[in-house]
């Protein structure tokens, strides 16, 4: 369905062709460049391929040349007739597929007669993606954006030239105009992301008629600097003229993008004393998004990094082609950055992590090093600034290793954003890097990304498919991913970052307190006390299980709990490792208990919130204390306890969420948690048991292997499975009145 609207002047929209936008003829061709001739493979004029001529005479007549047409001499002509299935066709792409803000026109007109029918086609490739036409005896042309025929308010008019004029507007729109008929902000049937060749048709328009073309061009919008100054400035521009996200943009003088604007543009053209500078604060980034580079000037982005006291940042090089001797000459960067002044040699705050020291191993002032795309740092400034990277920015894809040694620590992987633009994490962890599979398949099953948010106790930011939403890398952002071992001791794999995920956007990187999409279904449940904090995290998504969702959940990073940590263990299928974020399925979100474990000191004051959290109005959450017998209400009260003892693991508490409009019977077996110690390979049962609580273990086929009587004095307690092969068992758990039933899986 076409669809019009009213639309405000912002980046990725149609541009506003005004009286002093200034447009650049990048393809052009007509018929006096071809001297009377017009064969297969001529290629006259500019920015086009060769001509790609087909006839179909089919038991009639067909043809082409240069000459007298109905829109003058010298034009190019098509004929064909006798047979309704008699054509001619001239086809031809672009050197350059149409950008945003690119306008293709060309003249055409028809003699007296039309019996079948006339016209042109855009393409994508050998794809159709729009159809100008005229049929026989029509009251009108035609156009056709992928859905049905549409008239338009253009009649026949022989002998007659009519300029047809098509602008990509992008973002799947596009308006027209052709003689009397226009149309403004269309938008596609389907999707269309390229356009780059045209063809011309005549089937049967009759003996003695033809159909003319001519001059044909591709046209682009260009804003060229005056003067040094600001990129939102109208006085640096040509005509005033801010870019405004499509077209060309020449740069001949010093201009500097603030951090809260952005440089889109389909080319960027950098005279020798010309200068682009894109600068960030510690909160917001600059995004520059230009598909073709050239030019001899320089540019730079001065990319925010935290100072040591406040907890370092993880970064990438946002444009490459910088080495580190380089880089530390660039600009203040060498006193910028946190050193530990030594002598003979100084060792900055500027570190890879190794993994075969499954540690950050700081560069030094003898360091050779080329800073390349994809790669992360540790980075520590002085004070909390900028430091200063150069180079041409990255257009294609960018590969980036990533690889399971088998070996401690050795399965994490410091990469990181290449663009000096945003990058959308959900575009990233679904892009397919070969058929079938994607970039979250090549990361361990319970892992996602993990982003250092500046906390000094929690430390990470853990994003997988369930709150990727519309969160974004910043520029030059690092971060962790584990990759997949597979079952093998080495596992290695190539991720991919495209141009497609690049992004404009206003956010800090992984900054604590960023939260997740209002449209999501989550609760974060954090612990503190007066000098600490660490949450959890659980999401409903349609895609989630009460097991095992790789992509979706996500183990704390380094798959240990800390001395002082939240986490919570999966409902089914448990084996132990200690979750950061879980997903569960969105039903599952008025009727799931999930198991949570607590690691802290005895004699200090803990408490538990739920401070973000985006629910049904009609579910609660509560935290249950099997040891002290309570349930809290996480959604309007905190939890306040001082333990008398250390905490360590789960079985003492619980996360409930239930629906409040309906009356549930209790059943204290919810809240116990079931999972497996390969290493010990054993079961293990955590919680407050009742008196007379039997375990029984079955094999698939329903045979009872192994049954234990469970002590009430004992809040966590284990089975010997030694006995037990690899395989899928299920555990019960009976006290006459009440039955817990779970799948275990021993490897």
């Amino acid at each position: 369905m076409r669809q019009f609207y009213i639309l405000f002047i912002l980046l990725f929209t149609a541009p506003f062709i005004g009286l002093s936008q200034t447009l650049t003829t990048i393809s052009e061709d007509n018929a006096s460049n071809y001297g009377g001739t017009w064969n297969n493979g001529d290629n006259n004029g500019t920015g086009f391929q060769p001509w790609v001529l087909t006839d179909n005479p089919n038991g009639g007549f067909a043809g082409r040349y240069v000459g007298s047409t109905a829109i003058g001499d010298p034009a190019f002509g098509l004929f064909s007739g006798n047979n309704a299935a008699a054509e001619s066709l001239a086809q031809r792409g672009f050197s350059q597929s149409m950008q945003p803000g690119d306008i293709f026109s060309v003249v055409i007109g028809h003699t007296s007669t039309i019996n079948g029918e006339l016209g042109l086609v855009l393409l994508d490739g050998s794809t159709v993606v729009l159809t100008l036409k005229y049929v026989q005896f029509a009251a009108s042309w035609v156009l056709n954006d992928g859905g049905s025929d549409f008239a338009i308010a253009q009649g026949f008019s022989a002998n007659t030239s009519l300029t047809f004029t098509f602008t990509y507007e992008g973002n799947n729109q596009y308006s027209y105009s052709f003689g009397s008929a226009s149309g403004s902000n269309f938008t596609f049937n389907g999707t269309v992301t390229n356009i780059d060749g045209v063809r011309f048709f005549d089937i049967n328009q009759g003996p003695g008629e033809n159909f003319g073309i001519n001059n044909l061009s591709i046209q682009r919008p260009t804003f060229t600097t005056i003067a040094n100054g600001s990129f939102n400035d109208g006085a640096t521009w040509e005509n005033g003229d801010i870019p405004d996200g499509q077209g060309r943009v020449i740069i001949n003088h010093d201009v500097t993008v603030a951090e809260d604007q952005n440089l889109v543009a389909t080319d960027l053209e950098l005279g020798g004393s010309g200068s682009l500078t894109m600068n960030s604060v510690s909160n917001n980034y600059s995004s520059l998004i230009v598909d073709n580079v050239s030019g001899s000037g320089t540019v730079s982005y001065n990319r925010f990094v935290n100072s040591s006291a406040n907890g370092n940042d993880l970064i990438s090089s946002p444009l490459p082609g910088e080495d580190w001797a380089d880089f530390l000459l660039s600009g203040t960067n060498e006193v910028d950055l946190l050193d530990d002044g030594g002598v003979p040699t100084k060792t900055y705050a500027f570190a890879p992590f190794d993994k075969s020291a499954s540690d950050y191993v700081n560069f030094d002032e003898n360091t050779t090093a080329s800073l390349g795309l994809g790669t992360g740092y540790r980075v520590a400034t002085d004070a909390g600034t900028t430091l200063r990277f150069t180079g041409t920015p990255l257009n294609g894809t960018q590969s980036v290793n990533i690889v399971d040694t088998g070996s401690s620590f050795a399965d994490w992987n410091l990469i990181g954003n290449p663009y000096p633009s945003y990058v959308s994490m959900l575009d990233f962890l679904n892009h397919e890097v070969d058929t079938g599979v994607r970039n979250i398949d090549l990361l361990e099953s319970a892992s996602g990304i993990y982003g250092y948010d500046g906390d000094a106790s929690d430390g990470w930011t853990v994003i997988t498919l369930a709150n990727a939403g519309a969160q974004l890398f910043a520029p030059g952002q690092g971060f962790f991913v584990a990759a997949d071992g597979s079952g093998t001791l080495i596992a290695d794999y190539d991720l991919e970052f495209t141009n497609a995920m690049r992004s404009t956007g206003s956010s800090d990187d992984f900054i604590l307190g960023r939260n997740s999409s209002s449209n999501l279904t989550f609760s974060k449940i954090n612990i503190s006390t007066a000098t600490s904090s660490y949450n959890t995290e659980v999401y409903f998504d349609a895609n989630a299980t009460l097991g095992l969702d790789p992509g979706y959940d996500a183990a704390i990073f380094g798959g240990s709990a800390p001395a002082f940590s939240i986490y919570s263990h999966l409902v089914q299928d448990n084996t132990g490792i200690p979750i950061a974020l879980q997903a569960v399925g969105l039903t599952d979100v008025t009727n799931v208990t999930i198991p949570l474990g607590v690691n802290s000191n005895a004699g200090e004051e803990l408490t538990f919130d739920m401070s973000f959290f985006s629910l049904p109005a009609n579910v609660e959450v509560y935290l249950d204390d099997n040891v002290e017998s309570t349930s809290t209400l996480l959604n309007s009260s905190d939890y306040v306890i001082t333990p008398s003892s250390n905490l360590n693991g789960t079985g003492r508490f619980f996360l409930r969420f239930v629906d409040n409009s309906l009356s549930t019977p209790e059943n204290s077996l919810e809240s116990l948690s079931i999972y497996t110690d390969q290493g010990s390979r054993s079961i293990h049962v955590a919680g407050q048991i009742l008196d007379n609580t039997i375990a029984n273990v079955y094999d698939i086929q329903g045979r009872l292997i192994l049954s234990k009587a469970l002590d009430s004095d004992l809040r966590s307690q284990s089975i010997d499975a030694q006995s037990l092969g690899t395989g899928i068992y299920v555990v019960e758990l009976s006290n006459g009145n009440q039955k817990k039933v779970e799948k275990i899986i021993l490897k």
